[in-house]
């Protein structure tokens, strides 16, 4: 199979494999893609950080977690829905980069508690402090009205489904005179409704017989949902190394999910392709979430529905332009320029400037 492509399919979504325009996908689908793109792009702005450059999108969800409360291993692995050894490699990354702190249980001699450290709280506060800031972009282009009544059909399907909202820990400040910060209503609801959606997705299609899936893998299916892609540009897209992706692509090639195939165009390079196993797989996926989408419009009135499904919808054009290749190839430049800058200084950087011109002259 050709690549038709990374640069023509550059804004194709990472949820459902979804091209942003195409509305007819539904509002679970555009919530999923606005939730990711909160995560995403909260860790290109700290990662800008030398404090923070190391930072992975894998990590939200333990530090969002620890953020609430102190938890086990074992507590962390169920609620992350994670093997215990894949936790494992996490809190031993996150202990290495100062961001949590284990202390033994003493309700349980065997296991141990992790909390997050003085630099793991900061970090929470500057994520925060991040969000809100993505969240006012996106409020002044949606009106305060929409936004008002979006939030409040969120809150509304929350209830409904019994899903309790994160109450966090007290974060420290860092200023005198500085108040306690809080996350937007928006950015407790998506989470915890991208979650539901997701889960239940999940959970339909393992009763269906579909066996070895993991949270990890939504996202990579979705980008090669409509067309091969290489593994790079999914990393590109979703955020994170392509180390994650290779190790994902190795898995669902193991359990017949994708199979490579060489890029016409490029027999050095590799692409990923469903198989019929795939496709099926990502059919009753989508068959899942258009029931889930109906379910949750019973729970609401039609006025709240409304407000919701075109909320949602806005707001998806308002992110979905960040998906192309050539954001992502920008973001990418100017988060290594900031950590050369942070590491070499600023003759060294120029240094370094001056020598990739050299070394890159003529080639294409």
């Amino acid at each position: 199979m050709a690549n038709n492509n990374d640069q023509s399919s550059a804004n194709v979504t990472p949820v459902l494999g979804i091209v942003p325009g195409n509305l007819a996908q539904g509002f679970a689908t555009n919530l999923m893609v606005i939730s990711h793109y909160f995560e995403r792009e909260t860790l290109a702005r700290l990662q800008q950080s030398a404090d923070y450059s190391k930072l992975s999108l894998e990590y939200v969800g333990y530090m969002a977690l620890l953020a609430q409360r102190d938890c086990s291993p074992g507590e962390l692995a169920a609620v992350l829905s994670v093997s215990k050894q894949a936790c494992s490699k996490v809190i031993r990354e996150l202990q290495g980069q100062g961001l949590i702190e284990k202390r033994k249980n003493p309700k349980d001699s065997r296991s141990s508690l992790i909390s997050p450290s003085e630099k793991g709280l900061h970090l929470i506060r500057q994520g925060i402090a991040i969000t809100l800031e993505i969240y006012n972009g996106l409020h002044k282009q949606l009106g305060s009205d929409a936004m008002q009544a979006l939030n409040r059909a969120l809150e509304r399907v929350c209830e409904q489904l019994n899903l309790a909202t994160a109450q966090l820990r007290r974060l420290p400040t860092t200023a005198v005179g500085e108040v306690d910060i809080q996350p937007a209503q928006l950015n407790l609801f998506l989470p915890k409704l991208d979650k539901f959606i997701r889960g239940r997705a999940k959970q339909a299609v393992l009763d269906l017989g579909f066996t070895g899936l993991k949270d990890s893998f939504g996202p990579v299916l979705g980008m090669i949902s409509r067309e091969a892609k290489h593994i790079q540009f999914i990393a590109q897209v979703l955020g994170i190394s392509k180390q994650a992706v290779a190790a994902s692509a190795q898995e669902l090639e193991a359990q017949g999910y994708i199979e490579r195939q060489a890029d016409s165009n490029d027999k050095r390079q590799t692409l990923l392709v469903l198989t019929a196993k795939g496709e099926l797989l990502m059919q009753r996926s989508q068959e899942n979430v258009s029931q889930t989408e109906a379910d949750i419009r019973a729970l609401l009135t039609e006025q709240e529905f409304d407000a919701l499904e075109t909320g949602l919808e806005h707001m998806y054009l308002a992110v979905a332009k960040h998906y192309d290749s050539a954001n992502v190839l920008r973001e990418k430049i100017q988060q290594l320029s900031q950590m050369m800058i942070d590491e070499l200084g600023m003759t060294g950087a120029n240094a370094l400037g001056q020598h990739l011109i050299t070394i890159t002259r003529g080639r294409s």
